[in-house]
């Protein structure tokens, strides 16, 4: 469910930089895997003491053991890895476009950042466990907000196609 925000996410988040080779993709791979940690280390912690998630020696945060995070690290940088080495395969030339263009495409990117962004304020006005408040308010709700001002404040004459953090083949510019 928050795996493509948490991609939009990480991309704003390092909007501007260069993420077409291959140290630009891992560097990307590693900021969405945390972002999407992130979540996880949020999100959790309540479902295990629903008793959604059960881990039968608990764990050390919440009851949740820590190795759950480190495997949500590993499996998610690798899923963003190859993503990233597949996408950075289509067009990457960038479109000119006028404002409102350019106004349109930020919009539609940043979408899924507000769906990350709403979990978090979720998870900190309403969630079950009051000591998570405070994780969700700096682990989900910041990165969030800068990822919407990096989407809207960040002046580029031209977007890139990796700024517009479309999937592959989708070419918001044309």
């Amino acid at each position: 469910m928050m795996i493509y925000p948490s991609w939009v996410t990480a991309r704003a988040l390092l909007r501007g930089m260069d993420t077409r080779p291959v140290i630009g993709i891992a560097s990307l791979a590693l900021v969405a895997a945390i972002v999407m940690t992130a979540w996880d280390t949020v999100m959790d912690p309540g479902m295990a003491a629903a008793g959604n998630w059960v881990w039968e020696k608990g764990g050390a945060y919440f009851g949740v053991p820590l190795q759950n995070y480190a495997g949500w690290l590993l499996t998610t940088f690798l899923v963003y890895f190859g993503a990233g080495l597949i996408w950075r395969t289509t067009d990457s030339q960038a479109a000119k476009t006028d404002a409102t263009k350019r106004a349109a495409s930020n919009v539609f990117a940043a979408l899924p950042i507000i769906v990350y962004l709403v979990h978090g304020i979720r998870y900190v006005t309403a969630g079950r466990i009051a000591a998570l408040h405070v994780v969700a308010l700096f682990a989900m709700v910041l990165p969030g907000l800068l990822a919407v001002m990096r989407t809207y404040l960040v002046k580029n004459d031209r977007i890139q196609p990796d700024d517009c953090s479309a999937p592959i083949g989708l070419d918001l510019n044309r």
